[in-house]
């Protein structure tokens, strides 16, 4: 199935999820016994709002280290090229997983990540953000014509800046 060069059938998507059985079940099998790994194996497919597989947890009821796991195996699966697709760039990948944040994975360990990266300085992202928040605010308020030209610069200039970096 990971080499199928198109879209998966939902019979063949669930097929793909029983993955996370077969791994416990091979990681039971080789005498390990290390709990941390086992909660890697059993939910790095959990997603921080609870849209994630096998379980539906969210949020800290997500182990840490599978947490990290997901985050680690989402940006592997972009930067790597698929028979349906190409591989995404880095920046790429880390601009969509950044859309993502706070809804499929938690905001302190994306942005950790991408500092271990490199690719991002975290000020800036956060930074980024808080401007583009307060030109939302400014546009939304539309009394002053200056205020939405100084929004609509902050958010097309500064903001987005990021994503042609």
């Amino acid at each position: 199935l990971l080499l199928k060069p198109g879209p998966l059938a939902d019979a063949e998507r669930a097929a793909m999820r029983e993955h996370v059985a077969a791994g416990e079940v091979l990681y039971s099998r080789s005498g390990m016994d290390h709990g941390i790994i086992l909660d890697m194996l059993l939910h790095h497919h959990e997603r921080h709002d609870g849209s994630g597989y096998p379980h539906g947890l969210a949020e800290n009821d997500i182990p840490l280290y599978a947490r990290i796991a997901g985050i680690v195996d989402t940006y592997d699966a972009m930067i790597s090229p698929r028979p349906w697709r190409a591989a995404l760039s880095r920046h790429d990948a880390l601009q969509a997983m950044y859309r993502e944040h706070g809804r499929l994975f938690q905001d302190e360990l994306l942005e950790q990540f991408m500092q271990c990266l490199g690719v991002y300085p975290v000020v800036s992202l956060k930074l980024a953000r808080q401007r583009r928040d307060e030109a939302r605010g400014l546009l939304a308020d539309g009394t002053d014509p200056s205020h939405q030209r100084l929004a609509q610069k902050l958010a097309l200039t500064e903001t987005f800046e990021l994503v042609a970096r």
